[in-house]
């Protein structure tokens, strides 16, 4: 190991090029590390002081003769990144000025190797995904597209002209002289470790890594650093693609991915214990990076259907996925993983799946309304993926059962007196019911349509519908609304536009309303004997629709 403290001057000038390799993160400096630089380059711009801006841990490629010595930056990308950016700006502050001298001055003794070519022209070289931005700013080529490495560039000119540094040839001049003498590095460079082993010691607290970039990082040390970049474009991102938000990685929603995909073995992995998990399951020396991306590239398949962003091909299959979505379970995904592979490896047929996913629906909403916990869920549905045997619907079925899976006997008066209303349920609940009787010759779409309370939320006794309520509700009917107001025997679907025309009105002016809606749950308002809502129709509505919830998720 050789160390040493060296200026920004005395790291970037001269034969060097630094290379980040594809396992450091991404450039992910925001706007309020660009201030930080900023503020503390400008503390010493008129003093003595110096300021120092931390380690720059390095390790030597093969050098090659006649070739520019390359090193791969295992600490610091960051800063160095963020420095070259601010010269670049500089640069073409300068270049726009006519000040050709210091342009020239900047761009050939800290941005490139003027008489190289390709990827030796330059003295830093980024990470695959930031480098097509990095170099065209570095080239003043062009402006390239939106990216972190560009929010960067533009912050710099912002600051340059607003501070009017850029105003006078001196003034930008001297502000290249604080950069280039007065920040100090201590500069590391090791031997011929294994350059990520050095890395993963450094970032051994995992502060500044999220589980998914270590797993990459694990999975891209097996592979050798000239093979990187072709893996990470052709095998590792189509996998990271899958997980995108607005064009950048949800490194959380990456992470759970893998999470539950190695959870579908029957073995429980905490929250932060992802990389570690993967780590056991996949030690240095036997990870096989095709294969591991391969097999994941399989199961992100199954999670993309799991989570509705591809549909399933079996039909019944998607309306048992969508059902699961619907009850927000998303503990229970290692367990749909699993099924999903017994599937896939035939030892569970179309109607067993189906059979098998409606039986995790059934549990989560029968327990939620008899009021059972839901802690212990994700180890169970973790545990279950173990059970599954070689008869899987009917393993887990059984399974279930000895977790509390309520009868009907508990579910039906249970759900008849809950308050569907207040819970998280009551859409998904309601529009289950309705689909359940729907003709399919003739569905309803119900993504439009809203809850309509029949007995309404708000009763005023000053108003005429107010009292009329009363009037049918009895002196208790206080207590009345409020024991059954919010549960299912008195709530429907119904379009936004008629929820909002039959607001607080009476009964007999609903129900000609209802009567005539489209949606087969209101069909029961249609009834010529039902004359009046109260207590004793409601729990008349309510019993009957418990009756078909079991139906909708039986035991």
């Amino acid at each position: 190991m050789k160390a040493g403290e060296k200026t920004f001057q005395e790291l970037l000038t001269g034969q060097v090029q630094y290379v980040v390799p594809v396992f450091q993160r991404y450039y992910t400096w925001k706007r309020e590390n660009w201030e930080q630089l900023w503020d503390d380059v400008d503390d010493i711009r008129h003093t003595d002081r110096r300021h120092f801006l931390g380690t720059v841990v390095c390790v030597p490629e093969n050098h090659q003769p006649g070739v520019i010595p390359a090193y791969l930056v295992i600490d610091g990308q960051q800063r160095l990144t963020t420095l070259s950016l601010l010269l670049s700006a500089m640069r073409d502050e300068a270049t726009s000025k006519g000040w050709k001298e210091l342009s020239e001055e900047i761009s050939e003794n800290y941005l490139i190797h003027r008489h190289k070519k390709n990827q030796e022209r330059y003295k830093l070289y980024p990470r695959q995904r930031d480098r097509a931005a990095y170099l065209a700013l570095v080239d003043a080529s062009s402006k390239p597209s939106d990216s972190q490495v560009v929010a960067a560039y533009d912050y710099f000119v912002k600051r340059l002209r607003s501070e009017k540094i850029a105003e006078t040839e001196q003034a930008l001049r001297e502000f290249f002289g604080v950069l280039a003498t007065k920040l100090d590095f201590v500069a590391i460079t090791l031997g011929r470790e294994n350059p990520y082993k050095i890395f993963k010691s450094l970032n051994s607290t995992g502060e500044d890594l999220e589980e998914g970039d270590l797993i990459r990082n694990h999975v891209f040390m097996a592979l050798p650093v000239g093979d990187q970049d072709q893996f990470d474009d052709q095998k590792w991102r189509p996998l990271e693609h899958h997980f995108d938000k607005a064009g950048k990685l949800d490194g959380r929603a990456f992470a759970a991915f893998f999470r539950d995909a190695l959870m579908r073995s029957g073995k429980y992995v905490g929250k932060d214990g992802v990389y570690e998990a993967f780590e056991g399951a996949y030690p240095v020396g036997k990870l096989e990076p095709e294969k591991v991306v391969v097999g994941f590239t399989k199961q992100v398949e199954s999670y993309d259907r799991i989570l509705g962003a591809a549909s399933h091909p079996v039909a019944g299959v998607d309306q048992a996925l969508q059902a699961i979505r619907d009850l927000q379970a998303s503990t229970a995904y290692p367990l749909i993983l699993a099924l999903m592979d017994a599937h896939a490896d035939k030892k569970v047929d179309d109607a067993g799946l189906v059979t098998a996913l409606n039986a995790i629906s059934s549990f989560v909403l029968r327990r939620y309304v008899c009021n059972e916990g839901s802690r212990a869920y994700g180890r169970w549905f973790c545990s279950a993926c173990g059970e599954l045997g070689a008869s899987p619907a009917q393993g887990l079925l059984t399974f279930l059962k000895t977790k509390g899976w309520p009868d009907d006997d508990k579910f039906i008066p249970a759900f008849q007196r809950m308050n569907l209303y207040g819970s998280k349920y009551d859409h998904a609940v309601l529009a289950s019911l309705e689909i359940s009787i729907q003709k399919k010759s003739e569905p309803v779409a119900l993504h439009g349509c809203s809850i309509e309370h029949v007995l309404p939320q708000t009763i005023d006794p000053q108003e005429e519908d107010g009292a009329k309520w009363i009037e049918t509700l009895g002196p208790d009917w206080r207590k009345i609304k409020g024991e059954w107001q919010d549960t299912p025997g008195n709530l429907t679907l119904v379009g936004a536009d008629y929820n909002s025309s039959m607001s607080n009105k009476t009964f007999e002016d609903k129900q000609p309303v209802l009567t005539v809606s489209k949606v087969y749950l209101n069909k029961h308002f249609a009834d010529a004997t039902l004359k009046r809502w109260d207590a004793d129709a409601i729990k008349a509505r309510g019993q009957k629709l418990a009756e078909m919830a079991a139906k909708v998720w039986p035991m």
